[in-house]
């Protein structure tokens, strides 16, 4: 698995993927429009992180500042929910299964039974010295149960047990970056997240959570994807390939001008978007650069969804953006 993941990565460089030659083939992607936000322009507004995906009924739901959205990819129509009033600005949704979503502010975890519109807030409670930052990332360990990286340590929250648990880190944490999370066996668990030109491996295995450094880099790490093969960390002007062991594999450097706004890896392609708007696509199947014609500026994080059949783009100026994707000859 491993040597064919970086069989695909190596020809990169070859291919000119980050160096700006014009040998492209084409991509089409089409940008998918709901059906109205019925006047709540401000769904932006709290959107520090990334939507929250319903795999079963292709729907993305979406945070504002009064309200949550349900947005049906398909039908492409669009559904509101009140928060409720004592719900502190900005929400943050943590989690969708097919009957809850899970959101969090920055003093309490809610739970919203959406068949029945209720909500209800939760005793388990954040420690007051160390909030939940609803900008920072998030994400699931497995299922039922969610991480929120904060200033001071790594919160999990059970779903099952409606409980919460802060693991402290010895130092202030980086909160406005991604993470990966990887489970390799029953029990044991490891996020991976970037703190300035550290990455940081935090792993628990029973009652027992530790945190250690595994890669310095030479400027400030942006972020961190993954796909089933390999783990990627990014800096502005370089791509540095992990196995998932955290052995470095390669470092695969931008020539010229431009740097890296983002990068996104699914299962068939990859995607890198830059400061001047250019996005870049590897088709890994072919081994091919493809190109798109749509520019992305202020980029913040790429996802892809539904196999790879959804890209969505969340910046720093508008409402998320999804393009179903569609490579071409």
């Amino acid at each position: 698995m491993l040597k064919q993941a970086f069989a695909i990565l190596l020809p990169l460089a070859a291919l000119g993927l980050f160096s700006g030659q014009s040998n492209y083939s084409n991509i089409e992607i089409t940008e998918l429009k709901p059906a109205t936000l019925q006047g709540e322009a401000m769904i932006a507004d709290n959107l520090k992180g990334r939507p929250l995906y319903h795999q079963a009924s292709r729907e993305l739901w979406l945070s504002g500042a009064k309200n949550i959205w349900r947005w049906n990819l398909e039908t492409s129509s669009v559904t509101r929910y009140e928060m409720p009033v004592s719900a502190r600005s900005p929400f943050r949704i943590l989690g969708v299964t097919p009957n809850e979503v899970v959101g969090f502010d920055e003093g309490i975890i809610w739970i919203f039974e959406h068949s029945a519109k209720k909500w209800s807030a939760l005793e388990a409670k954040f420690d007051a010295k160390c909030p939940a930052i609803t900008s920072a990332a998030t994400g699931l360990l497995d299922e039922g149960a969610y991480f929120i990286l904060s200033r001071c340590g790594i919160y999990v929250f059970s779903l099952k047990g409606r409980s919460v648990i802060l693991h402290r880190a010895k130092s202030d944490l980086d909160t406005t970056n991604t993470a990966v999370v990887r489970t390799d066996k029953p029990g044991y668990l490891a996020v991976v997240f970037p703190h300035k030109r550290e990455l940081i491996k935090f792993t628990v295995s029973g009652a027992l959570a530790n945190y250690e450094s595994v890669y310095s880099a030479k400027s400030e790490i942006r972020g961190v994807a993954g796909d089933s093969d390999a783990l990627f960390a990014w800096t502005r002007k370089a791509v540095v390939v992990f196995d998932w062991s955290l052995k470095r594999r390669q470092v695969v450097p931008v020539t010229g001008q431009r740097k890296i706004a983002t990068f996104g890896a699914a299962k068939v392609v990859h995607v890198l978007t830059f400061d001047d708007g250019a996005v870049e696509f590897m088709d890994l199947a072919s081994k091919r650069k493809l190109y798109s014609k749509v520019s992305l500026k202020h980029v913040q994080n790429v996802d892809f969804i539904e196999d790879d059949r959804y890209m969505v783009v969340s910046s720093s100026l508008v409402s998320p953006r999804v393009f179903r994707v569609t490579p071409g000859g």
